[in-house]
């Protein structure tokens, strides 16, 4: 639990259609804002929180008190939140502009020792949280862009101290690696980024690991999620198995592969899952059942050895 904090209201959020729909909340101690919460209207169902500002904290500037800041918001900003994706519109909402999480520190990891961000949320306290220890949260930076390869680096990395030593050879810098993954993954550029195809990704972890000496590896993937699939992912959790996750999310991840590394809940019961999404190294949680909703999931592959 994040100790000695306390939860600040920044701004209410609306959607596209301008319609008051969720809170944003700054977490904050002796040291600043360590982290942000993202609710519903009503306050009674987390959406989203991280460790660190949240990305429209460039947009609210941190230098002004609360009363500046939703005077600033109410009369001139709207923050606007939808589908998981951050924006704001200014000139009388007549322009709608996306925040560039890519360039915003709002997401940067700050002092590990938070525990990995578990909090007391305004209504509710997390409960059943479990998440894999030791998995590495690699990004895909240049030279290093293929989100594929970087998140196929984390599974490989994690499994190579958990067992199975032959995977990473100790002259493998993070660049050599993710050119032996590009080759195994078969990718390719595709309009200025990386493609790797589902089913290229599923066989070229295998052939990667096979081809290292480790030929006991199953790869599952599954397609069509559903809200009761939640159940595949905590299994892998439980079992300390991190995975993949392949998004088709038009307003935040495009068609973007992150690493699943564990799972919470809240005492109403709703599902959150939380990854590594290869744009920070800090946990990030997502609800469950907004994503299934909004059909975010491509696929999802678990990895196992027999």
């Amino acid at each position: 639990m994040w100790s000695d904090a306390t939860i600040r209201v920044d701004a209410v959020l609306y959607d596209l259609d301008r319609n008051a729909n969720k809170m944003l909340y700054s977490v904050v101690n002796k040291n600043g804002i360590i982290g942000y919460i993202i609710t519903d209207n009503g306050q009674t169902k987390v959406i989203e929180f991280a460790l660190g500002e949240s990305p429209y904290q460039n947009i609210l500037h941190k230098d002004v008190d609360i009363k500046s800041i939703n005077e600033k918001v109410n009369k001139k900003i709207n923050l606007i939140y939808d589908a998981g994706t951050y924006f704001y519109s200014s000139d009388d909402n007549r322009t709608i502009t996306k925040v560039d999480v890519l360039n915003n520190d709002s997401l940067s990891a700050v002092n590990s020792t938070l525990n990995d961000g578990i909090l007391v949320s305004p209504r509710s306290i997390w409960q059943n949280i479990n998440v894999i220890p030791g998995v590495p949260a690699e990004t895909n930076n240049p030279p290093t862009i293929g989100c594929g390869p970087v998140s196929a680096m984390n599974l490989v990395k994690y499994w190579d101290s958990h067992g199975y030593p032959n995977l990473v050879s100790d002259s493998d810098t993070k660049q050599i690696l993710y050119n032996k993954l590009y080759s195994a993954l078969s990718c390719f550029p595709f309009l200025g980024d990386i493609a790797t195809l589902p089913d290229s990704y599923k066989e070229g972890v295998r052939n990667y690991t096979t081809s290292h000496l480790v030929t006991n590896l199953i790869v599952l993937r599954y397609s069509s999620i559903s809200n009761s699939d939640i159940s595949i992912l905590k299994t892998e959790v439980n079992n300390n198995r991190p995975g993949t996750i392949l998004y088709d999310d038009s307003y935040r991840y495009g068609l973007h592969y992150v690493t699943f590394v564990g799972y919470a809940q809240d005492l109403v019961g709703d599902d959150f899952y939380i990854i590594h999404d290869l744009w920070s190294s800090t946990n990030v949680y997502r609800s469950w059942s907004n994503d299934v909703s909004d059909m975010n999931f491509w696929s999802i592959f678990t990895f196992r050895f027999n």
